[in-house]
C-alpha cells in the first residue's frame, strides 16, 4: 500500500473540501471572529467567486506565498499519481470538529481511506489511513541501517548511530521554530534551538524532523540554517508523514528508497524492527493532536513535551517527559542530552570512552592488583556488598557487564547454589581471557560463561536475567542511557539491577581529600605500576563526571526502572545503586 492518496481519490478530497470551506464560511457570522478569520468570512460574502476550488487549490500552490492566504488549499506532494497530503485551511472555531466528523464520514461512505485530523487552528489533514507522524518513526525502526548506509552517514566524534542507534526526532512548529504567521514563516535561523541542534549533529547523531506541514517548506525552513558538514545526518519527514527524505551532500531533499511503497507494511512488522535510542520531542500532549502518534511510536519514557503548560486533556504518561518552554524547552533538553551523553558537562577526557577497551586492554594484567592497592582493599569489600541485594529465588540466571577479569561474577557466585548461571559480558578479551583462569581456579566454570560484547547492544533475548550488574563500568560506557535500556530490556519482570560505582563524599572534608586522591595519587601510582598515564587520568575524569547520587536515580527513573534506591559506602566514595524492573 502507498503513503500517497491517488490521482482519483485527490479530486474527490478537493471538492469535499471546497464545498466544506465555502459552507462553513458563507454561514459563519464575521462578528463572532477576529483577525484573518474575521476577514476571510468578509471576503467570502464580498466575492465568492473567489473561493472556487481551482482558486483555492492555486492559493496553496507557491509554498513560498501560500501563507499569505489564510483560506486554501495545499495539494502536498503532488506528482502525476496523486499527492502526499491535502490539507483543507479556513474553517475556524468549535464548528471545525463537527466539519471535520462529517467530512469523514463521506470519505467513509465513498471507501477513499482517509484518515482525518485537525491541524493547528483552521486546517484539516487528509492522509491515506496509517500515515500520521509515527509512520516514519516506525519505518526507521524497520529499516535503520539502510537508510543510514543510503544517507552515507559517517560517525561523529562522540556518537556512531550505527553503533548506539541515536536519533532525536521532533515536530517542527513550536519545537524546533515559532509557527508561522501571516507573512512570516520563521525558520531555524531565528531559533535559540539552532546552536544546540548543531553541536548534536555535529557530535555524530542522527536527527528527523517530523512535520505535518508540505515537504518543501519544512526542508527550506531547516535545512538552510545548517552547516554542509551535518547534512549527511539529517532526516525530514513531511506532508503528515507520506514523504520520507534525507538531506545530500549538496543539501538537496532525496527521498528514501522504498518509503512511499513500503512503509505502511514495514511499520507493522514488530519482528524486524531495531531498538533504537530514540526519542521524540513535540509540543502537543492531547490524544487527539498530531504528536501523539509519535509518542506512542518511541514510548512515553522517551517523550519529552514542550508545551507552554501541562494541561487537563494531557495524556498523564507524558509528565515525566514534560519539559516545557517551546523553543527554550527543545533547546534545554538537547544541551542536557549533550551533557550527559557526550561528555560536554565541563569535560574535556584523555580518550574517548569509545576507546576505553583498548586502555583496559593494556593494563589488564596489573588491573586487579591496581585496583587493590588504589582502593586499599575496599573495592573487594564494595563488591561482596552486591551479594546483600541479590534476589532471594532459586535457580537464578545473572548477568555482569563490563565484568572485566569476572570479580563480580565470582564473587556472587562462589558458595551461593541460587545462582543457577551467569553470564559476563565484556569488550576487553585480555580482560576475559584473565577472567576464564580465574574462573577455572575456583571450579566455576561450569556455571560461569564470559564472552566479548557491548553493554551497548546485548546479545540475549528480553527478559533473560534475574539480576543484571555491573560494577565500576556503567560510566565507561559511551551511551549510558542505551546501556540502561538493555539492561531494563534483558531483566525479567520483577528482576533487579544492581549498579556499584565510585561517587563523591558529600562530607567537605572527605570531598576535598577524596579530589585531590583522585586528582594526584591515582594517576601516579597507576603510571608507576603499569606504564599507562592515561588510563588512571582517564578513571579520575570519568569519576568527577559521573552524574551520581539522586541525579542517576532520577536516569534510572526515566529508563523505566522503580523503586531506585542509592546505598552509599565509604562516605559516599562509591554507591551501589538498587533498581527494580
Amino acid at each position: 500500500m502507498l503513503t500517497t492518496i491517488g490521482r482519483k481519490d485527490l479530486q474527490t478530497i478537493i471538492q469535499l473540501s471546497g464545498n466544506a470551506i465555502r459552507d462553513f464560511l458563507s454561514h459563519a457570522d464575521a462578528s463572532q471572529f477576529k483577525g484573518e478569520a474575521q476577514e476571510a468570512i468578509i471576503s467570502f460574502q464580498v466575492n465568492p467567486s473567489d473561493f472556487s476550488d481551482e482558486k483555492l487549490v492555486a492559493y496553496g500552490a507557491d509554498t513560498a506565498a501560500a501563507i499569505d492566504y489564510p483560506v486554501r488549499i495545499e495539494v502536498r506532494g503532488a506528482t502525476q499519481e496523486g499527492a502526499g497530503q491535502v490539507v483543507a485551511k479556513g474553517i475556524w472555531g468549535p464548528k471545525r470538529a463537527e466539519i471535520t466528523a462529517q467530512i469523514a464520514q463521506k470519505c467513509k461512505e465513498l471507501r477513499l481511506g482517509m484518515h482525518l485530523k485537525l491541524a493547528g487552528t483552521s486546517s484539516i489533514e487528509f492522509n491515506v489511513d496509517g500515515v500520521d507522524k509515527s509512520l516514519p518513526i516506525r519505518f526507521l525502526q524497520g529499516a535503520f541501517e539502510d537508510v543510514l548506509k543510503e544517507m552515507n552517514y559517517q560517525p561523529g566524534a562522540y556518537i556512531n548511530s550505527f553503533k548506539s542507534k541515536t536519533v532525536i526526532a521532533a515536530d517542527g512548529d513550536g519545537t524546533i521554530y515559532d509557527g508561522p504567521r501571516v507573512g512570516f514563516l520563521p525558520t531555524l535561523a531565528e531559533s535559540p534551538v539552532r546552536d544546540a541542534l548543531c553541536a548534536y549533529l555535529q557530535a555524530g547523531g542522527i536527527f528527523m524532523l517530523v512535520s505535518g506541514n508540505d515537504l518543501n517548506r519544512t526542508f527550506k525552513r531547516l535545512v538552510d540554517a545548517l552547516p554542509k558538514e551535518v547534512y549527511g545526518r539529517v532526516l525530514v519527514a513531511a506532508n503528515g508523514g507520506a514523504e520520507l527524505v534525507y538531506v545530500s551532500s549538496k543539501g538537496q531533499a532525496v527521498p528514501v528508497s522504498g518509503y512511499r511503497k513500503q512503509a505502511l507494511d514495514l511499520a507493522q512488522d514488530k519482528l524486524h524492527r531495531h531498538v533504537l535510542d530514540m526519542v521524540y520531542i513535540g509540543d502537543d500532549g492531547s490524544k487527539e493532536g498530531n504528536d501523539y502518534p509519535a509518542f506512542k511510536a518511541v514510548g512515553f519514557k522517551h517523550s519529552v513535551l514542550v508545551a507552554p503548560k501541562f494541561l487537563a486533556d494531557y495524556d498523564p504518561a507524558l509528565e515525566s517527559g514534560y519539559v516545557g518552554g517551546l523553543l527554550q524547552g527543545t533547546k534545554k533538553f538537547l544541551e542536557y542530552f549533550l551533557s550527559g551523553r557526550m561528555n560536554t558537562r565541563g569535560q574535556n577526557l584523555i580518550l574517548p570512552k569509545s576507546d576505553s577497551w583498548k586502555m583496559f586492554n593494556s593494563i589488564a594484567g596489573r588491573y586487579d592488583f591496581l585496583n587493590r592497592l588504589l582502593s586499599l582493599g575496599q573495592d573487594v569489600c564494595w563488591r561482596n556488598a552486591l551479594k546483600q541485594f541479590l534476589p532471594d529465588s532459586d535457580g537464578q540466571t545473572i548477568l555482569d557487564l563490563a565484568t572485566g577479569t569476572a570479580d563480580v561474577l565470582i564473587v556472587l557466585a562462589k558458595g551461593n547454589p541460587k545462582i543457577h548461571r551467569g553470564y559476563g559480558v565484556d569488550p576487553a578479551i585480555k580482560m576475559l581471557e584473565i577472567g576464564r583462569k580465574k574462573i577455572k581456579l575456583q571450579h566455576l566454570d561450569d556455571r560461569l560463561m564470559l564472552q566479548q560484547g557491548d553493554a551497548q547492544a546485548l546479545p540475549f533475548l528480553d527478559e533473560t536475567f534475574d539480576c543484571v550488574t555491573i560494577a565500576f563500568g556503567i560510566r565507561n560506557i559511551p551511551d549510558l542511557r542505551l546501556a540502561l535500556l538493555e539492561m531494563y530490556r534483558v531483566t525479567k519482570k520483577g528482576g533487579r539491577v544492581l549498579i556499584l560505582e565510585f561517587s563523591k563524599p558529600e562530607n567537605p572534608l572527605l570531598k576535598g581529600g577524596h579530589w585531590l586522591y583522585l586528582q594526584m595519587v591515582v594517576p601516579l601510582v597507576g603510571f608507576l605500576f603499569s606504564g599507562n598515564f592515561k588510563a588512571y587520568t582517564y578513571l579520575n575524569q570519568t569519576i568527577q563526571t559521573f552524574p551520581y547520587g539522586d541525579r542517576f536515580c532520577k536516569i534510572l527513573k526515566q529508563m523505566g526502572f522503580v523503586d531506585n534506591i542509592p546505598y552509599p559506602l565509604m562516605g559516599g566514595a562509591a554507591t551501589i545503586y538498587v533498581a527494580h524492573k
